[in-house]
């Protein structure tokens, strides 16, 4: 039995590849080539290093997408930006897609709710290769949006939450075999990278215990889960040989820091890896002794979450961070070593209810801390309290629209922000962070 995972292409105003690498997909192809008999295949457009010769094969893992303008969704029509398709170039995708064998069963994932567009398309095209594949479409859509995934991509199955199940039972009915788990063989997502990809992605635990008003990660997984430490240091040792940036994937990664975390990164120290952590580190967490383990790993992307020093908006989140909390963070990791320039802090912007002087309010802070501001442009996500206020008073639709969930489109159509003050924001933005790497 051939089994095809796949990722599907970015359809957005903008995209960068931040680390855009597919884990649970990864993780569930290694899974299966390890509890099963089926010949495991993987298609992934997004895979900078594994498209056009000499597409930034070399620093970090980060970089820019191929790109391709395409026809603009009727509900953006409004909205003063090129549309696009990120991705290999689609000639690319067709001879990869041309070379593989006969396909029995397609699992493509999904990355947002509002990149629809591209899992349609997407799945479309290898569907026209493989009509006979059965095809399932997991991840975020399905699983905010179970309803919404059916009406808009054409799939046999649409699975929410983890896969395992659904695709042990579609392999025993299609004639695969399903070794017991006394039998699997070791599973390796890393596999599935380009061996020129110099960036690793790591999960240590899964969900995260915060219970914030805008953030879906209580949605996709209920209940925190923590990996035990030993497995991860041997997956970091066996990936270390080929490998030295390390990206973490995780919501909460200094929750529990002391079994967790602080052994990650004393193991990092003695091999010389390089981390990175732009989902956002919790700046409760953040100690002098943190902060010393942090800048001895090799840390190089550290990205703190503000996000918002508005008390109005703070209370309907998780009071994970306040004004001492971020100095106090912020003072450890310059007496760590840190310079100015190495800390970037997101602010989130575009909340329902949130003002442009509170955005402004929390750039003043960002300012006085003397630290880089990075934008996180607030998309309604489907199923959190913030989205469900927001069809309530008739700012989204009912049932939901997967493409009006897409952040440019709250700014522009649901947000009361006006063109200029939104401009004036990112061009604050800019001066400051200008200001801090010039010092």
């Amino acid at each position: 039995m051939n089994i095809l995972f796949l990722t599907p292409y970015i359809t957005d105003f903008t995209a960068y590849d931040l680390w855009v690498r597919p884990l649970g997909l990864m993780q569930l192809a290694a899974w299966v080539k390890s509890r099963t008999d089926c010949d495991v295949y993987w298609l992934n457009p997004l895979d900078r290093y594994a498209g056009p010769a000499g597409r930034e094969a070399t620093g970090d893992g980060r970089g820019h997408f191929h790109r391709v303008v395409i026809h603009k969704p009727e509900c953006f029509r409004s909205i003063p930006r090129n549309y696009a398709r990120y991705g290999w170039p689609l000639e690319t995708f067709n001879s990869r897609l041309a070379a593989l064998p006969r396909i029995d069963l397609i699992c493509m994932t999904t990355l947002m709710t509002y990149w629809v567009e591209g899992a349609r398309f997407t799945l479309d095209l290898v569907r026209s290769c493989f009509p006979q594949a059965t095809t399932v479409v997991g991840g975020i859509l399905p699983t905010l949006m179970p309803i919404e995934s059916r009406r808009e991509i054409r799939a046999d199955h649409h699975v929410s939450g983890r896969g395992e199940a659904c695709l042990l039972k579609l392999i025993e009915q299609g004639g695969g075999h399903v070794r017991p788990p006394s039998q699997a063989l070791p599973a390796d997502p890393g596999e599935f990278l380009s061996t020129a990809d110099p960036a690793y992605p790591l999960l240590t635990s899964r969900g995260c215990p915060m219970h914030c008003s805008y953030c879906a990660s209580r949605l996709l997984n209920p209940d925190f889960s923590e990996r035990a430490v030993a497995d991860v240091i041997d997956e970091v040792r066996f990936a270390s040989r080929s490998r030295q940036h390390f990206v973490f994937f995780d919501d909460a990664l200094l929750i529990h820091k002391e079994y967790r975390f602080l052994p990650l990164a004393r193991l990092a120290a003695e091999l010389g890896l390089k981390l990175h952590t732009p989902n956002g580190l919790h700046v409760r967490e953040i100690d002098r002794v943190t902060a010393v383990a942090l800048k001895a790993a090799g840390t190089q992307t550290l990205r703190l979450s503000l996000e918002t020093t508005a008390g109005d908006i703070g209370t309907r989140g998780s009071s994970k961070v306040d004004a001492a909390a971020m100095r106090n963070a912020v003072e450890a990791l310059f007496s760590a070593g840190f310079s100015p320039a190495d800390l970037e802090t997101y602010v989130l912007w575009g909340l329902p209810g949130q003002s442009i002087a509170s955005v402004h309010a929390t750039l003043d802070f960002v300012e006085t801390l003397g630290i880089i501001p990075r934008l996180a442009d607030y998309s309604p996500v489907p199923g959190t309290a913030d989205f469900m206020r927001l069809q309530k008073t008739g700012r989204l639709k009912r049932p939901g629209n997967p493409l009006q969930t897409n952040k440019l489109y709250h700014l522009f159509r649901t947000c009361a922000y006006s063109a200029l003050e939104m401009e004036a924001v990112r061009n604050r933005c800019r001066e400051i962070a200008a200001s801090v790497r010039q010092d």
